[in-house]
């Protein structure tokens, strides 16, 4: 990937006995290996760093070989393991280091900008520092051409959807009964299951029922339960919509819920059919992006590809949302020396102190058994691709689920609660994130994946970045983009960039998404904790 690097990434199967060849030598395969997996390209010791990408994935538990496989069985994360409790932040001096000129982990290749691949030469650098210098896309991309639904609050939507909410798991029976009247591409449910108050599911809620996909709500409760619906409905009036309260206790039960619930739908439906229109344009766009069953291609593909069209949006005026902070363990310093202030800086950096301690409390980290049959070995490496979702753009602050960003710019979503680690707190989860996304504002979602997901979201459309060529040829029902051929076909991140754009363009022009047409519109609203009075710093700005 880089100069300097100790290990390589197979672009195809290996058998033991190959010549592996690369930009600047050739070893032979003293094991067999699949694509996205590494190789040894010199002896290392016990306790060696590995590098890849002129970053340390980790450390060899034991001495390895030139041309041996690189994985789980000898070489370990540097952070997960062995984090102690008291470790606490970073202090002045190392965000004045992290924000220097001089300090980059990632050194500029000078082939960064390239993002082609011609076996057997390497795969160019594509995680740099500094402002890509790649050309603009066609001129076919500079306006989307399409019309939005414009709310009372000045939103523009790419969707006109009457959402169903049920505010306690008692309701959810009545709420997909309802919604099942109508055809999935007016109407959606979703809901929080739990019956205790919280102020991040009821923060998370509001944001996604004034997300501006969404044009009317109707709330749908048991009517015994602590959710503040009286509350939710006034805020959501307040924002312009739509919004009615069916309580089946008092309505006198399950059915004549579902048919009074469908009468009010009905006539949410036919008052949106008269939502104003106007013309899109790229800045009036919020774009999130998450990674799922990420593999040893994510890094080489679809992951930079995104992070390229976070740039291209950016240029545009558009709000971009990366998260997944609990998957950027590592990469501290390359997102604080892009914090576009040392305040922004020094809490990016005490963000990922934090992440790095919820995962040494739980004993583990992100990091499943299908990263690693993908080939990835260590939290930390599988890091580096969730961060080249992110582009090279400035980073102007933090936003916690359920805060919509202040400006046009690139911003990180933290997920990872605040607080002692709790039972019932979950661990990474790709539905639940995209709510967090969906409650920020996100009008639709970039979802890369090299192993293969299925799922899509409520609200905001999902649109599937594949980053392996042979996941897509498997599954390319559920997949948009073919991000693996850059491996593939040889094609470059600019192209792949351009491909996604003309996606999110068909998006923003009502085509649907692959899951969209599928039917797929899972949530997760669960149970965190979050220091909401944190919003009023420079980097998490209600």
């Amino acid at each position: 990937m880089d100069a300097g690097d100790n290990c390589v990434i197979a672009l195809e199967r290996i058998e033991r006995g190959d010549k592996v060849c690369f930009e600047g030598g050739s070893v032979i395969a003293l094991d067999g290996l699949d694509l996205g997996h590494k190789v040894a390209i010199t002896d290392l010791t016990s306790g060696a760093q590995v590098i890849k990408h002129q970053a340390p994935i980790g450390s060899t538990t034991r001495a390895v070989a030139t041309g041996e496989h690189l994985h789980t069985h000898n070489l370990k994360s540097d952070y997960i393991v062995g984090f102690h409790q008291e470790d606490a932040g970073l202090d002045k001096e190392q965000v004045k280091l992290a924000c220097s000129e001089d300090s980059s982990p990632l050194p500029v290749n000078a082939n960064n900008t390239a993002g082609q691949v011609t076996a057997p030469t390497r795969v160019k650098s594509h995680l740099s520092t500094t402002t890509s210098v790649a050309q603009l896309p066609a001129n076919d991309l500079l306006t989307l051409d399409a019309q939005g639904y414009v709310r009372a609050d000045k939103q523009v939507g790419i969707r006109n959807y009457v959402q169903i909410f049920f505010d306690v798991e008692c309701a959810s029976f009545a709420a997909r009964e309802i919604a099942a009247g109508f055809a999935r591409h007016e109407v959606q449910y979703f809901g929080f299951s739990g019956c205790y108050p919280s102020d991040y599911a009821y923060r998370v809620v509001r944001g996604m029922c004034t997300n501006p996909n969404v044009g009317a709500v109707l709330i749908v409760a048991l009517g015994c339960e602590n959710f503040a619906r009286q509350q939710l409905c006034a805020e959501i009036q307040a924002s312009g919509r739509d919004c009615a309260i069916l309580v089946i206790q008092e309505v006198g039960g399950t059915a004549a819920a579902i048919k009074q619930g469908r009468h009010l739908v009905a006539s949410m439906l036919e008052h949106l059919q008269h939502t104003p229109r106007r013309a899109l344009h790229w800045s009036d766009l919020c774009v999130g992006t998450i990674c799922g069953g990420s593999d040893g291609t994510s890094v080489i593909t679809g992951n930079p590809a995104v992070g390229r069209t976070f740039d291209f949006l950016g240029e545009q005026g558009a709000q971009c949302i990366f998260e997944e902070s609990g998957e950027l363990i590592g990469c501290e310093q390359l997102m604080a020396k892009r914090a576009a202030s040392p305040e922004v800086a020094q809490a990016l950096l005490d963000e990922m102190a934090k992440c790095r301690r919820y995962y040494a409390t739980l004993g583990l980290g992100s990091f499943s058994n299908g990263n690693a049959e993908g080939g990835l070995s260590t939290q930390e490496e599988k890091s580096l691709g969730a961060y080249a979702k992110s582009g090279s753009g400035t980073i102007k602050g933090i936003i916690l689920p359920g805060i919509k960003a202040p400006s046009a710019g690139l911003y990180l979503m933290d997920v990872i609660p605040d607080g002692e680690v709790r039972f019932g707190y979950p661990n990474i989860c790709d539905s639940a994130e995209a709510c967090e996304l969906v409650s920020c504002g996100c009008h639709l979602i970039l979802f890369t994946t090299g192993r293969g997901s299925t799922i899509g979201s409520v609200i905001a459309p999902m649109l599937k970045v594949c980053n392996n060529p042979e996941t897509f040829a498997r599954m390319q029902d559920d997949m948009d983009v073919n991000a693996g051929a850059i491996i593939s076909a040889g094609l470059g991140l600019n192209q792949v960039r351009d491909d996604i754009l003309r996606h999110i363009k068909a998006l923003c022009q009502e085509t649907p998404s692959r899951s969209e047409a599928l039917g797929h519109a899972e949530f997760v609203l669960t149970y965190k904790d979050y220091d909401y009075s944190k919003v009023s710093l420079p980097c998490k700005q209600v």
